[in-house]
């Protein structure tokens, strides 16, 4: 992975099997130059002179399927490496289905913070929604027993009944009536979820990794949510998005490097990733069309017949 953080541009890698890492390199680029840092081929690692310190620690802690990354910034003081590693701990977030708490984190926002909440409900508005005001609220309280299942086997039930538990709960309000949150279309729900920390990942430059980011929104809120990230100018923040969205083939609001198409080599059953630039396709090209007709991958025709 290539990535740029706090200002530094670096690239890292690794491969593994079920036992042991087999090979990992760290390179940085502090004066737009690159150069590395570590590299390891099974148990053996170099390091620059100036990380030497990395060579003399594997020696002594290295086991095979730990990363010399990780093992170095808990032993090391190298800001290089801190910075590395703290990308993927703070500066990469990743949402990959439904089961996470980001409905917690967007209560929480909503909660403590009015510039967040009002800027949320600014952009519920532009999208044509008749919300006017969310009302979030998070507590920690015990449950009572009859919020648990009557089946609950008693040692559990008594577990449970001693610990506090975060509760979150959202009212949508309209004019004239309120919804709960469990109310609400699947798309309004996703938005609440989503929107604070997408506005807190744009305001602090990460990456988004989303899969399927148009599951349960309307196109044009895509559109609007892909396109600030690309043409923000005020942020560095990224996003990565898989899509099985047709309508997102459009060279108004990507680059044709900013497109990725994904096959499956049938001889391995591997997905191979294939730049849109790297195809003959003019600026003006109908790429929606050509896609369907399998000019940059395959794509499934007929699939049911009578």
């Amino acid at each position: 992975m290539e990535f740029v953080w706090k200002k530094t541009r670096y690239i890292y890698s690794f491969s593994y099997d079920t036992q042991k890492i087999i090979k990992e390199t760290l390179y940085y680029a502090p004066n737009g130059r690159m150069g590395i840092i570590f590299s390891r081929d099974g148990m053996k690692v170099k390091a620059a002179e100036k990380f030497s310190r990395i060579e003399s620690m594997c020696k002594e802690k290295l086991i095979p399927n730990k990363l010399v990354l990780s093992l170095a910034v808990n032993n090391l003081n190298y800001e290089e490496l801190s910075n590395a590693y703290l990308f993927y701990s703070e500066g990469l977030v990743v949402l990959m289905n439904d089961n996470n708490n980001w409905l917690e984190y967007s209560v929480s926002k909503m909660e403590h913070d009015k510039k967040i909440k009002d800027m949320f409900l600014k952009f519920l508005r532009k999208t044509g929604s008749d919300i006017v005001d969310i009302k979030p609220k998070s507590e920690q309280r015990l449950m009572t027993a009859a919020e648990l299942p009557p089946d609950m086997p008693p040692a559990i039930r008594a577990m449970i009944l001693n610990q506090p538990v975060l509760t979150t709960t959202v009212k949508t309000i309209y004019k004239g009536f309120s919804l709960e949150l469990i109310e609400e279309s699947m798309g309004t729900q996703k938005l609440i979820k989503l929107m604070c920390p997408i506005m807190d990942i744009f305001q602090k430059g990460k990456t988004f990794v989303c899969d399927e980011i148009e599951c349960h929104l309307h196109p044009l809120i895509v559109r609007q949510l892909v396109g600030r990230f690309i043409k923000g100018k005020v942020s560095d923040a990224q996003i990565i998005c898989a899509t099985h969205d047709v309508e997102m083939l459009d060279l108004n609001l990507f680059r044709r490097d900013q497109i990725y198409f994904t096959d499956i080599n049938p001889d391995y059953h591997r997905t191979t990733l294939k730049p849109l630039s790297s195809y003959q396709c003019r600026k003006d090209e109908n790429v929606q069309r050509k896609y369907l007709e399998s000019k940059y991958c395959r794509v499934a025709k007929d699939a049911w017949e009578e």
